[in-house]
């Protein structure tokens, strides 16, 4: 007879045997850890898509969660970094309140939620020491999380067909293939999955809506402070083989044959090809902040595995060639605070001076297209960089004296590029089909950076990622001493409910008005302009967010 305590369930690759747990607000809930969601990509299967996992024999150990992807973490740009994971890290987790009972009839399907990282495709994972599912599960949903491989394992490119690009992709697509036929036996329905990620967790499911290769393998999507459009986010073939050269050559290949880099990449140490991607980043990269070397890319048709995006994102979205379900999307107050805190004196000297030379970098591609005459670059030497160069002639620096480039890193790295790609997917959506967006600006102690010690912000300024301290249990990170009343408990309730609503029906709203929902969060409206809830201790409606108004007519 089965222990309680030690759940079981049979999934097609065998027995799982999880834990019960009772999550930090007293519920009992399931988690059912490190279950293989493929082969382990190693060996010859190295830069390649990810194969179909193995079965086991007997019952399987579900307590322990599996390995995150060799990296270097925190990242170099942070403090006190090392290298944690392995190859062998296509690994998932699953959450749920309850187990099925097995041929009972009362078995009702939950909805599913499976959540994506951030780490700039270059760290991070996705396993409950970050993204513990205690609050969601209060609502009644089935929480996923998972692990695939980043950083030049997951997105160096030869343009060949032994090593396309985009393997990371290829390993997510290879989850919600698993996800979609496996959910059912641990009480989610199969045919209500709702995509969620931060940064590039939000771009990587907006990706999925792009790629033919996960079309109908989820239901909903919210994209949180990223979108395919982001700068950071993608990179034109061209770009991403000619950074795949430069690792090579930084770890001794002299080749220039695709071929002959392909075996030597193969045979070299992990750990060598992570530590080098770090050691590549031209001055050019740093000036505009781009630290993140390898990143999802257009693959050539000639793969020897199903490419995951053959055409460029926007031109795609454009044309309404993307799977259209019902989106939420939005950002944080001052996401790219991060980026400014990072940015040496050096490279804002670079970009201070030069920034003509960077921006589209920064940008998506279409500002390449812009003659350097045109009164838009004295618009936006205006806006971010008037009187910048009298403050660079101090010996030190203090990055709190440089808001418009705080702006700038916000505005062009993050939020336009959010607000344009909802604009664009708006045309082809209906109102059977809608999108939310959301602009979150509540500074609370459960902020995540207000919780890291070595980001040194404003306890009043809201940041990329602070919205997850309101969605996750985040263990590892310090537990501010709050009060019962506290404004932080009202907004756990408002965003689990907001995101939870939205699985499983794709509305956030809840049924009825009340004090703590007192208006109704809408769409986009028909005629296709940006509105947006404010979360923060008051809700409200916006109608129009200014950056919009700049950066949409040089669009």
């Amino acid at each position: 007879m089965s222990n309680p305590d030690q759940p079981e369930v049979r999934i097609s690759q065998g027995v799982l045997r999880g834990r019960k747990k009772t999550s930090i607000l007293g519920q009992t809930y399931y988690s059912f850890l490190g279950i293989p969601y493929a082969k382990p990509p190693v060996g010859h299967l190295r830069f390649r898509a990810p194969r179909p996992p193995s079965n086991w024999f007997g019952i399987r150990d579900a307590s322990r969660e599996g390995d995150v992807s060799r990296q270097l973490y925190p990242h170099p740009s942070q403090a006190g970094h090392s290298l944690i994971g392995s190859e062998d890290c296509l690994y998932l987790n699953v959450f749920t309140p309850s187990v099925p009972v097995k041929n009972a009839e009362t078995n009702i399907l939950k909805p599913v939620m499976v959540w994506f990282y951030y780490g700039a495709f270059a760290y991070g994972n996705g396993n409950p020491d970050f993204y513990g599912p205690d609050y969601l599960l209060e609502k009644d949903v089935i929480v996923v999380t998972f692990n695939y491989r980043v950083g030049p394992i997951g997105f160096l490119s030869l343009n060949i067909k032994e090593a396309p690009g985009n393997a990371g992709m290829k390993d997510q697509v290879a989850m919600l293939r698993w996800v979609k036929k496996e959910i059912q036996h641990f009480g989610g329905d199969p045919n209500n999955i709702t995509l969620f990620g931060e940064s590039s967790g939000g771009a990587s499911v907006h990706l999925h809506m792009i790629s033919p290769l996960s079309r109908g393998l989820f239901n909903k999507a919210i994209l949180q402070s990223a979108t395919a459009y982001c700068g950071w986010a993608f990179a034109p073939m061209k770009v991403l083989y000619e950074r795949t050269l430069r690792l090579a050559n930084q770890l001794g290949c002299v080749s220039q044959d695709p071929n002959e880099i392909l075996e030597f990449l193969k045979k070299h140490p992990v750990d060598k090809l992570v530590w080098a991607q770090h050691e590549i980043v031209a001055d050019a990269e740093k000036a505009s902040a781009q630290y993140f070397m390898f990143l999802p890319t257009i693959e050539s048709h000639h793969s020897l595995d199903e490419p995951f995006l053959t055409e460029d994102p926007r031109t795609l979205i454009r044309s309404g060639n993307f799977y259209k379900v019902p989106t939420m999307c939005g950002f944080t107050e001052k996401e790219g605070l991060f980026n400014l805190f990072t940015t040496s004196k050096r490279f804002i000297e670079l970009l201070v001076n030069g920034f003509e030379d960077y921006l589209p970098q920064r940008m998506f591609r279409w500002i390449d297209s812009i003659s350097r005459d045109s009164p838009c670059y004295e618009k936006i030497r205006r806006r971010y960089f008037d009187g910048l160069e009298s403050k660079l002639t101090k010996s030190t620096i203090h990055h709190a004296e440089f808001p418009t480039l705080e702006k700038y890193f916000t505005e062009v790295c993050f939020k336009y590029p959010i607000m344009a790609a909802a604009i664009d997917m708006h045309k082809y959506m209906t109102p059977e089909i809608p999108i939310y967006t959301y602009y979150f600006t509540f500074a609370g102690a459960l902020g995540w950076n207000n919780r890291r010690a070595n980001f040194p912000v404003d306890k009043s300024v809201v940041a990329h990622g602070d919205e997850l301290g309101y969605l996750f249990h985040i263990s590892v990170l310090k537990k501010p001493k709050l009060s019962p009343d506290a404004p932080e408990f009202k907004t756990i309730e408002r965003m689990t409910q907001f995101w939870t609503n939205f699985a499983k029906c794709g509305n956030p709203n809840p049924d009825t008005i009340s004090p703590l929902f007192p208006c109704v969060w809408r769409p986009m409206s028909e005629d296709g302009n940006f509105r947006a809830l404010k979360i923060d201790e008051k809700l409200e409606e916006l109608d129009s967010i200014e950056v919009f108004d700049f950066w949409h007519p040089i669009d």
